[in-house]
C-alpha cells in the first residue's frame, strides 16, 4: 500500500518550504556536499586520501529566497587547512533572480581512524 507524505508524491516538493521556494534545510544540505567535495579534492591534489572528514558546523546567512526554477552557483574558498581541522566559506548565487540567496562559513575535521572490529 503506497502511502502519500507531504504536499506531493513529486519528489521535487521535499526541497520546498511551506511558500513553495526551495527550503533552507535543502540549501544547507547542498552547501555541505559542496563545500566536503571540495575539501575532498583539495586533500588528494595535496597528496592525500581524498577525504573530507566530518562537519563540525555550517554557519548559514540566507540573504534571499530562491524561487523553484532558479539556476543556481556555489562558490567555494577554502579559508584554512590545518592538521585537524578546516574552514572555508561558501556562497550561493541565484543566477536567475542575479542575487545572493545564501553565504556559509564551514568548519570541518578530520575523524578518527576506525577501531578495528577485534577490539569491538
Amino acid at each position: 500500500m503506497a502511502t502519500s507524505v507531504g504536499r506531493s508524491q513529486d519528489p521535487r516538493s521535499a526541497s520546498l518550504d511551506s511558500r513553495d521556494v526551495v527550503a533552507n534545510a535543502f540549501i544547507v544540505t547542498v552547501i555541505d556536499e559542496c563545500v566536503s567535495a571540495a575539501v575532498a579534492a583539495l586533500d588528494r591534489a595535496q597528496g592525500g586520501p581524498g577525504t573530507s572528514g566530518v562537519t563540525l558546523s555550517i554557519t548559514t546567512v540566507f540573504h534571499n529566497p530562491v524561487l523553484t526554477g532558479s539556476t543556481l552557483r556555489l562558490v567555494n574558498r577554502t579559508l584554512e587547512v590545518a592538521a585537524e581541522t578546516t574552514s572555508c566559506r561558501c556562497e550561493v548565487w541565484d543566477l536567475t533572480q542575479r542575487r545572493l540567496a545564501a553565504s556559509a562559513v564551514f568548519a570541518g575535521m578530520q575523524s578518527s581512524p576506525p577501531k578495528s572490529l577485534a577490539r569491538l
